[in-house]
């Protein structure tokens, strides 16, 4: 692997403290079980550059890998590497029917084969409904991308980095992000997506919570997107991610970070590219539009794609006041 280096953490506050100096600058790609060992895939935003992180826990349990990045996580002793990995935007849901998905924007849908079911837990590796604009005709369209970024000068042909975040401090200026926020935006349309709250005392598994709009509308989290041609085959695979911020008031409760999301008003200027940066919406939503509750720990598993997912119960995290 080029470029490739290896980072040492010794010890549980070692851990705590490489992925506090790492957090912002590398974005999570991979986490592989095996015999108890967890070894962690961290990838810089560049190009040229990647981390590898092997470390081994002892009282890992309930960990869950989803079809091609760690998603979820549901327990790891309250470690910081329970925080990094469930704090980032990795689930949302999609439930509602794609022409209420187009939020009334988009004027052409992707025709399906078959009828697709709903999304109650959807997580990367997995195609998402995605909304981008033609840059000829300017005609938006609503179809269906892999979540898990593939820049369009990547050269191997089975591709290890598929970001699912890209910060919202970096997205304009690292190379792996910088090309789609300038010219390739889209939108994400959601029900809502899931977040996890910081467990009572460090220990036991983390509490889930739905976040959604107070008027249970869909709404749409920024995204960029990228057209790769996989080597050799010339297959077409288009990717997405979504841009995160820091958090509002209601989600820092959880965590410090939030998908961005972009407002009605906006949704045709995030989509132009005639307009490069447009750094003033990658802001936190107000927090009386949004609304959240807890639900079910069957969440941390992608195969548990159900309606029962976004079922209220009681939280088991009440030092939150929620």
């Amino acid at each position: 692997m080029v470029g490739a280096q290896t980072v040492n953490w010794s010890g549980v506050a070692g851990l705590e403290r490489s992925i506090q100096d790492l957090e912002h600058a590398f974005s999570l790609h991979d986490c592989l079980v095996a015999a108890g060992r967890v070894e962690l895939l961290v990838e810089s935003e560049e190009p040229s550059s990647h981390a590898s992180a092997p470390h081994t826990l002892d009282a890992v349990s309930n960990l869950h890998a989803g079809t091609t990045h760690c998603a979820a996580v549901s327990r790891l002793g309250g470690m910081a590497l329970d925080r990094y990995i469930l704090g980032m935007c990795g689930r949302i849901t999609q439930k509602s029917d794609p022409r209420v998905l187009s939020l009334d924007i988009a004027t052409l849908i992707e025709p399906l084969a078959t009828a697709l079911t709903p999304r109650f837990n959807g997580a990367p590796g997995q195609e998402h409904w995605v909304i981008r604009r033609h840059p000829k005709t300017g005609v938006r369209h609503l179809d269906r991308l892999w979540w898990g970024l593939i820049p369009y000068w990547t050269t191997e042909a089975a591709p290890k980095r598929k970001p699912i975040n890209a910060t919202a401090e970096r997205v304009a200026t690292a190379p792996m992000f910088r090309a789609a926020y300038a010219k390739r935006r889209c939108l994400v349309p959601v029900d809502s997506f899931f977040e996890w709250a910081k467990a009572k005392g460090g220990r036991g598994p983390r509490q889930p919570y739905a976040i959604a709009m107070q008027n249970a509308a869909p709404f749409a989290l920024a995204g960029i997107w990228e057209s790769w041609v996989r080597p050799g085959t010339g297959e077409i695979m288009r990717t997405f991610c979504i841009v995160t911020t820091v958090a509002n008031a209601m989600i820092e409760e959880l965590h410090d970070r939030m998908p961005v999301v972009v407002p009605p008003a906006a949704y045709d200027r995030w989509l132009s590219a005639v307009e490069p940066d447009p750094r003033d919406l990658l802001v936190p939503c107000p927090s009386e539009l949004m609304t959240m509750w807890p639900v079910s720990l069957a969440v941390n598993k992608p195969d548990h794609d159900e309606a029962a997912i976004l079922v209220p119960v009681p939280p088991s995290t009440p030092d939150l006041g929620l």
